[in-house]
């Protein structure tokens, strides 16, 4: 966002809007005015967003990235020996995952491996044709609890990766039409309103000056002191007097 162009914007506002009696009779540049005072308004509607801060969810994120990997690693390896006294060697391949593996995966891919092994789980906990659940997995190790906390990390991780997105998606939307908007504006004074300025150039020149000062997105200087009419400052004048005496 071409922050340096808002602050000049904003300066002509204030400018503007300080010598309005001076220039409102002017139909068509207050036409052009109201335009681009709307289009201000519309940028300062769009600035809590411009603004917003998504650290906070990008340091939960890693915080609940942490937590899902040291969840799922005492899973994956006890599973595996599960897997492996059970002679599935699908699950056990599925399960042969280290630490420095599960760091390397992407966000999306982390997701889906933990999603995938308590899909894996679930399965071996299938209702059997007594109507009970399977216990085996909770022979290993696996207990309930642990799966559901799982779970529930999982869900945690996937939201929190969701929201992020939304809220970095808002944010670069507001950025784009707040730039659409400056360039607006900029086309406004541009083709416009520095033309009708003009206009006051020798019947207003402090407010001509303070517009020019404006544009640059610089302060007025200060005002010369006053020459007497011998030509002298009146402050010189004063102490040459005050002097004689």
């Amino acid at each position: 966002m071409d922050t340096q162009k808002l602050a000049m914007q904003q300066k002509v506002m204030e400018c503007m809007e300080e010598n309005m009696k001076g220039w409102s009779h002017i139909l068509e540049m207050q036409k052009d005015y109201d335009r681009f005072v709307k289009n201000m308004k519309k940028i300062q509607e769009l600035q809590p967003a411009v603004h917003n801060d998504t650290e906070p969810i990008a340091v939960n994120i890693k915080n609940t990235r942490e937590k899902l990997i040291a969840q799922l690693l005492p899973v994956l390896k006890v599973l595996s020996v599960y897997a492996h006294d059970k002679k599935m060697k699908k699950l056990e391949q599925k399960t042969k995952t280290d630490r420095k593996a599960l760091n390397k995966l992407s966000a999306g891919k982390l997701e889906k491996e933990a999603l995938n092994i308590w899909k894996a789980i679930n399965k071996h906990q299938n209702t059997n044709v007594e109507g009970k659940k399977s216990t085996e997995p909770e022979k290993y190790g696996l207990s309930q609890k642990m799966i559901d906390s799982l779970y529930e990390t999982i869900v945690q991780y996937k939201n929190l990766r969701q929201n992020y997105k939304e809220e970095r998606k808002a944010q670069k939307k507001a950025i784009e039409s707040t730039q659409e908007l400056i360039r607006a504006n900029n086309k406004l004074l541009k083709n416009r309103i520095d033309k009708f300025i003009f206009l006051f150039e020798q019947s207003q020149p402090d407010f001509f000056n303070a517009y020019a000062m404006a544009r640059k997105n610089k302060p007025m200087p200060a005002k010369p002191p006053k020459k007497s009419s011998n030509g002298q400052t009146k402050n010189k004048q004063t102490k040459k007097t005050t002097d004689k005496k």
